[in-house]
């Protein structure tokens, strides 16, 4: 008789992940895992108390019947429907999370059907094979959640970070870390000039150029900037993430829109929707529609010539190659930031991308 030999594929599992990266069209993190079943006809992300409410038990019933105090893949063999189950109650939403995408990777993997069971469980499946299946879901949650290409290609990485920036438990968070720093210690490296790399390379620029200004509280993406664009102060830091009830961003709205070469779609002043092709000004007031430094060294033929010649978004109050106020602030197109601040009453908000209870 043939012994079965129960190892783990990790490699098919790391595909599995990177696959459902691509169905899902993530681009960045964290994965909202609650809503990955959209892109499925034949899976269901629902949680406990709508289980035990379809089956008419009670919540304790609905863990003893389904084998986990925390979650489930389950093979609803009538209706062919795969229920990704989840225990609502659990405190910890990040350890939730990390449930969801582990069931999940049994759905992608097609546990239920190899081992021939509704519901995967130790008891219900030699030990040994319940352990190959429970690895290579693990596996498959640490790349769909925290994909290491996102994470060995951030300027600087700790458990911390891939913690805020993943939404997934410390304890999570630890073994990945550990796992990825063991990797890159024998030389592994993820390329984002991968597929998998250029699918999240937009939001690794982003993460790794995000500015913060401590004068004005403003977060801001750009790889060369020395001074603020809102406020023209030098006091930027580098940030990855912002500290949750610490440090605050004011949001300040984004009033225009600019083509490629910095040009307005709209006159600011007089609201003019007919912009020469050629031309830098508006036909009908004259105001200047491109957003440009406004360091001025002296005027030629009634027309002033620029120290910075830095072009800037139609949105920068100041320049952040030299830290001048822009011609936009300069001819009231835009205001004062002190002014925005002022009237929103000095509301502010976490910084984007990272709230205290993001959602699933």
């Amino acid at each position: 008789m043939m012994r079965m030999i129960f190892e783990p594929n990790f490699k098919k599992a790391e595909q599995a992940a990177y696959q459902l990266h691509e169905i899902a069209n993530i681009t960045a993190l964290p994965v909202k895992v609650r809503k990955i079943d959209k892109h499925f006809k034949d899976l269901k992300i629902k949680p406990y108390k709508w289980f035990a409410k379809e089956w008419g038990i009670t919540h304790e019933e609905t863990i003893r019947l389904l084998g986990s105090d925390e979650g489930c893949c389950f093979h609803w063999k009538q209706q062919d429907i795969y229920l990704v189950l989840y225990n609502e109650k659990v405190e910890n939403q990040a350890r939730i999370r990390w449930t969801i995408a582990h069931e999940l990777g049994h759905y992608m993997l097609k546990h239920n059907l190899k081992s021939q069971r509704s519901i995967l469980g130790r008891g219900g499946v030699p030990d040994k094979e319940y352990d190959m299946y429970e690895k290579e879901a693990n596996c498959f949650a640490r790349n769909f959640l925290a994909p290491p290409v996102v994470i060995t290609n951030l300027p600087h990485w700790d458990t911390y970070l891939i913690g805020e920036l993943c939404n997934i438990s410390f304890e999570a968070s630890t073994h990945t870390f550990e796992f990825y720093k063991n990797g890159k210690k024998i030389g592994v490296r993820y390329s984002l000039g991968s597929k998998i790399g250029l699918r999240f390379k937009q939001f690794v620029f982003k993460v790794s150029n995000k500015k913060y200004c401590k004068n004005c509280n403003v977060s801001f993406v750009s790889e060369t900037a020395r001074f603020c664009e809102c406020c023209g102060s030098d006091q930027l830091t580098r940030t990855l993430f912002l500290n949750q009830g610490d440090d605050i961003e004011m949001i300040y709205p984004v009033v225009y829109s600019a083509d490629e070469s910095g040009k307005v779609n709209i006159c600011p002043r007089c609201l003019n929707e007919e912009m020469h092709p050629a031309g830098d000004f508006c036909p009908q007031c004259g105001l200047e529609v491109v957003n440009r430094c406004d360091d001025i060294s002296y005027y030629s033929n009634h027309a002033p010539v620029f120290n910075c010649e830095a072009v800037l978004s139609p949105n920068q109050r100041h320049c952040h190659v030299c830290g001048c106020q822009s011609t936009f602030l300069r001819n009231g197109v835009l205001e004062p930031w002190e002014k925005i601040k002022e009237k929103a009453g000095q509301t502010t908000v976490l910084s984007e991308g990272f709230s205290k209870n993001p959602s699933l």
